[in-house]
């Protein structure tokens, strides 16, 4: 399991319980005290979610030339935006 994913699914957990986000080493002990099966569902929700934000929007894409046109980054930016996004969301889908 991606530590992505492990990550957004104790959010969603969380967030469900209507419980404010705590420190993420307490979440951690709470998350591993749970049986599997009961984590698969928020880990499906997870998946769900950043399968649904792999592709940027033309405003983020809009976002990162700004950045590249300004000189203040170079890497990763503008037209290498959507290659390195989809990297990083497709590493952890994994």
């Amino acid at each position: 399991m991606s530590e992505m994913i492990e990550r957004g699914a104790m959010a969603a957990f969380w967030n469900w319980r209507n419980i404010p986000l705590l420190p993420e080493a307490e979440m951690r002990k709470a998350w591993d005290a749970m049986a599997d099966p009961m984590k698969e569902p928020w880990r499906r929700t997870a998946r769900m979610v950043m399968k649904a934000i792999r592709e940027p929007t033309q405003a983020m894409e809009d976002a990162a030339f700004d950045i590249e046109a300004s000189g203040r980054e170079e890497p990763y930016v503008g037209s290498g935006a959507r290659p390195a996004w989809q990297a990083m969301l497709d590493e952890a889908l994994k």
